[in-house]
């Protein structure tokens, strides 16, 4: 069989003496690729030359590229150097429970989920910063030159990451054809060997359509509870994305998703409306000192400004030492500060809206609570005004009216007690915030 011989690329083992020699691998590449032949002739005459006539015979061992016979040498090009990485077990199959699973222990597996659904968990090797279960981690998986850059959900233990979706089919077409997979994600970065890979994964596939055909009507069952929940769903997640756009467009923030004792009382807020328009707004309470002393102050937001401008604030003055605000309307308090008298005048307006539905009356209202700073022959004074509307609406009103001129802002009975809840937080913080250092020594025994 003719071929050329400036093409044929001879390999031999480097280690093993040229009159020991008994076998020579050929390879022969060609324009369509590389094809690999054994001429039994061609090893036989080299047998017996590299036996019979010492010195006849070299290879240069070092790169295994040449081959001289009686003087003739033949070049065959660099050969593929052999992997420096470390080897690692093959892969293979095997059932955890009743499930199962294909990996070869290096960080890499392939299962299923409850579903049948085909899944990838990657081992987590460095932990990470804010590894709590649940959270989304960018994850990059390159096989054979082919990147996938997917997302991994953190699991219940907080060990590993899980990788579903459409995004696994093709991962797991490359991993039965590749000879290794580089993972990397969050201070993690390693190398998969993926000898074994196909065998184990295709028992993987086998082993999730048995579990779907097991568990179908359970599966049919699970899909439909999901589709009709997503369906319920549906209309109030619109509602709540248009809220949200439309609260930004108002310059409101979104509401935070920490616990009220995870943040400040400043950072707390509550929603109020402009009566007799559709602006609705937030506010928020805080404390701090001026030239006058101490204060909490109600801060409302500009709710037709485009960013979170103060549009309005409402002082009120208070002073440290006092006794804990007597929220009880049965109780008399020993001392009505200014704080305590604005936050008892909110509950009182809870009081009276059950009051009325309890007697069903359904005419308007509009009644004075009480007068928090001033009173009515005063040029300034800051009131709070209970309102039942025709349509059977209740509110709380603040008046803080200014020579004349009102700024009114009203809340549902709800906020209206949100509000003083965070405005009796406000004046706890003021309170530990302005320790002095013999009141913090009494306190840190």
């Amino acid at each position: 069989m003719p071929f050329d011989l400036t093409a044929v690329h001879v390999q031999i083992d480097s280690q093993i003496s040229m009159r020991n020699l008994c076998i020579a691998r050929f390879y022969y590449f060609n324009s369509r690729g590389i094809g690999l032949f054994r001429f039994s002739r061609t090893i036989a005459f080299i047998c017996v030359a590299a036996v019979s006539v010492p010195g006849l015979m070299s290879v240069n061992s070092a790169k295994a590229q040449t081959i001289c016979i009686g003087g003739i040498c033949i070049n065959g090009g660099p050969t593929r150097t052999r992997s420096t990485a470390p080897s690692q077990p093959r892969w293979s199959s095997s059932f955890v429970s009743d499930r199962q699973f294909a990996s070869n222990g290096k960080g890499l597996t392939v299962t299923y989920d409850d579903s049948a659904q085909l899944i990838l968990h990657v081992g987590i090797v460095t932990p990470f910063p804010n590894m709590t279960p649940k959270t989304r981690v960018p994850v990059s998986i390159v096989i054979g030159g082919s990147s996938f850059p997917v997302t991994g959900v953190v699991n219940e233990t907080a060990t590993t990451l899980i990788i579903a979706g459409t995004t696994v089919i093709p991962i797991l077409g490359k991993l039965k054809t590749g000879n290794s997979v580089k993972v990397t994600f969050l201070g993690n970065d390693f190398t998969v060997r993926l000898g074994g890979s196909r065998d184990a994964i295709e028992q993987v596939e086998m082993g999730a359509r048995q579990w779907a055909m097991l568990r179908k009507d359970k599966i049919d069952d699970a899909r439909k509870e999901a589709a009709e929940t997503d369906i319920e769903e549906r209309p109030k997640k619109k509602v709540d994305t248009l809220t949200v756009a439309d609260d930004a467009n108002k310059g409101i923030r979104p509401t935070s998703k920490l616990r009220a004792g995870d943040r400040k009382v400043s950072d707390l807020r509550v929603q109020y409306y402009v009566p007799g328009t559709r602006d609705i707004g937030e506010m928020w309470v805080n404390w701090d000192v001026d030239d006058a002393g101490l204060y909490v102050g109600l801060n409302f937001i500009d709710p037709t400004h485009k960013y979170e401008t103060k549009a309005h604030a409402i002082r009120m003055p208070f002073q440290k030492d006092m006794p804990a605000c007597e929220q009880d309307l049965n109780v008399e308090p020993e001392i009505l500060t200014i704080d305590c008298k604005f936050t008892r005048s909110l509950i009182k307006a809870h009081q009276w809206q059950t009051t009325l539905e309890d007697k069903k009356y359904r005419k308007p209202v509009t009644k004075l609570i009480d007068y928090i700073v001033g009173d009515e022959g005063a040029n300034k004074y800051f009131s709070v005004v209970f309102k039942r509307y025709e349509d059977g609406g209740y509110a709380v009103q603040l008046d803080d009216s200014k020579f004349g001129v009102s700024k009114l802002f009203n809340f549902t009975i709800a906020n209206a007690l949100d509000l003083a809840r965070i405005t009796q937080d406000a004046v706890t913080e003021a309170g530990h915030g302005t320790l002095s250092e013999e009141e913090l020594d009494d306190i840190l025994q």
